[in-house]
């Protein structure tokens, strides 16, 4: 589960991180040709920016538009690609295009549906050219977007991001924003400077205080049990007027199940079957969340016997002033033994 706090603050503070740590490239100006913007994106495909950096004013001055590059035959272009590896491949890509240009008498596509009929419908040319030429908000999804964002939301196994619809729309989602080019260009230079492939930088990550990975990577933040008890602790201040009802949550897991008892929290509308409960949603906050109606339940006691759904159970409830010991990483069983 997605919580909307975390990408407000995943969003917020790359943003943030970004204004002193942007990275400066020639295909990032403003004000370059389509030409440049469709031709960079093929030679950063699995290239570092570093390197593509240092070879592109030999290629765009050997290659400056589209004129001189319909000049180009395949050969030619596999001997200039050469230094940057990946040669035959983007040979093959570029002399494509052209000959697709040619046929369309040099018109680019300019709607969605053109574009994923065209030569340029593979992942991430497709969304950086809807990014940057159709100007619409897309994510440049790559694998190293993905890293950053299963770290962050998911810390699960990494899987290929063209078959992962999961991490394709979870990618768009927190890149629609009104400066979603920017938030594209902040997740990416953080991926290449702070959440390495190995050995990322987690001390002096601006995230780590909600992701996953980093919470996981580092036992100093797991929450001290206290001594179990089946019975909540009546000592702790839960005299809530508007909520009269205490809640056992027995294997609550993520808390999915206590949102929907306490209510008043922000969930992804998917999460609430509103045919059969509309009474359980309060309000619409945009066109993916929603407002769950408050109850008269107070959760004082749950658990589960992962830290994964005690970690996603505190993201949640701390924010309610619940402290993190109402959670318990515990069996039933267990439970039941100790006490029976």
């Amino acid at each position: 589960m997605v919580y909307r706090n975390d990408v407000k603050y995943f969003r917020k503070k790359l943003l943030a991180w970004f204004d002193d740590n942007k990275r400066y490239f020639p295909w990032r100006r403003e004000g370059i040709s389509n030409y440049e913007i469709i031709l960079s994106e093929i030679l950063l495909q699995r290239t570092k920016a570093e390197t593509v950096a240092k070879y592109y004013n030999v290629f765009f001055n050997k290659y400056p538009n589209w004129d001189s590059l319909i000049q180009a035959t395949e050969k030619d272009l596999e001997a200039i690609l050469r230094p940057l590896g990946l040669y035959k491949h983007r040979a093959k890509r570029i002399m494509k295009i052209v000959k697709e240009l040619k046929e369309k008498d040099g018109e680019l596509p300019k709607t969605k549906v053109e574009l994923q009929e065209s030569s340029l419908s593979t992942l991430y040319i497709a969304n950086a050219f809807e990014l940057f030429i159709l100007k619409k908000r897309a994510p440049l999804l790559d694998v190293n977007m993905a890293r950053v964002l299963n770290r962050y939301f998911h810390f699960r196994e990494f899987r290929d991001v063209r078959n992962d619809i999961e991490l394709q729309e979870l990618s768009q989602d927190v890149i629609n924003v009104r400066n979603c080019k920017k938030l594209n260009w902040a997740i990416i230079d953080y991926a290449a400077s702070v959440c390495k492939s190995r050995r990322p930088q987690c001390n002096i990550c601006v995230l780590k205080k909600r992701c996953k990975y980093y919470f996981f990577q580092n036992d100093s933040l797991e929450v001290g049990e206290p001594q179990l008890s089946i019975y909540y602790d009546e000592k702790r201040n839960y005299n809530n007027p508007g909520k009269p009802i205490k809640l056992l949550s027995l294997f609550s897991g993520c808390g999915g199940m206590d949102l929907g008892f306490e209510g008043g929290f922000i969930v992804h509308k998917n999460s609430v079957n509103t045919t059969l409960n509309p009474d359980y949603v309060e309000k619409e906050v945009d066109k993916n969340y929603v407002k769950l109606r408050p109850t008269k339940f107070q959760t004082v006691f749950a658990n589960d016997i992962i830290n994964t759904a005690k970690y996603a159970w505190v993201n949640y409830f701390e924010k309610r002033g619940y402290s993190p010991e109402i959670y318990h990483v515990e069996s039933i069983v267990n439970l039941v033994k100790q006490h029976k």
